[in-house]
């Protein structure tokens, strides 16, 4: 997976070699392998994990295991808590959607200029395609999760859920699992749990499919927008405003 990563890391842009980077750092299988991989690539790397005070003892438990990996590691850990349940609720959102922005606004302020790599998988790219797919979008929707946006960078974009998990068994490097992600009253876990494994059986290869589909399309939005940009700038030349 280490040279996966590196290929990632290279094609994208992400980072130059020795930048400092902040790994969101939940605790489990994804970001945990990201932690490792980054370490091993050599990189200055930081760690950041929110508490959200959602699943009680399991939640400290999360937060206690990161805690541990990093001061094995001697990886700068900032730990952060947040009580989603009543932010949810102050903000007028779901709890899922205030735990995204609650997660984020605590990312970037604990980055500051250094590039956030969050643990986001190809598995993760495709289920999100998916989603979108269900809900109905269009072209730009169907490019799934962006290898790099701004200061978010996303190294394991190209691997697998497997290659995770066969990257992590040898190194002998335990996780945490969240019991949520067996919840299947969550719109996205029905598609990993249900939806997947059916587009799977039909193609082996699918992951490497929608990953190759996602490129084109992000390619192909890249040149409308540029073309877009560029007759617009002619236009105001014409006109002189």
């Amino acid at each position: 997976m280490l040279e996966t990563v590196k290929h990632t890391i290279a094609a994208h842009r992400m980072l130059t070699p020795g930048e400092p980077v902040l790994v969101a750092l939940s605790g489990g299988a994804d970001s945990t392998a990201l932690l490792r991989v980054l370490l091993l690539l050599g990189y200055p790397v930081r760690a950041f994990h929110l508490n959200h005070c959602l699943r009680g003892a399991e939640a400290e438990r999360d937060e206690a295991f990161c805690r541990s990996l990093c001061a094995r590691l001697q990886v700068p850990l900032t730990v952060s808590r947040a009580d989603i349940r009543a932010e949810s609720v102050r903000r007028g959102e779901s709890i899922e959607t205030a735990a995204r922005h609650i997660r984020y606004e605590r990312l970037f302020a604990a980055a500051g200029a250094d590039r956030i790599a969050t643990a986001h998988t190809a598995d993760d790219a495709a289920e999100t395609m998916l989603f979108h797919l269900a809900r109905g979008t269009g072209p730009e929707g169907l490019t799934g999760i962006p290898p790099v946006r701004g200061q978010l960078v996303r190294p394991l974009i190209e691997a697998t859920r497997a290659d995770v998990e066969a990257f992590l068994r040898q190194l002998g490097q335990d996780y945490v699992i969240d019991s949520t992600n067996a919840d299947d009253r969550y719109t996205r876990n029905r598609i990993r749990h249900a939806v997947m494994p059916v587009l799977r059986e039909i193609n082996p290869a699918f992951l490497d499919a929608v990953t190759r589909l996602s490129g084109l399309l992000r390619q192909d939005n890249a040149y409308l927008d540029g073309e877009a940009e560029r007759l617009l700038c002619a236009a105001r030349r014409a006109s002189g405003t």
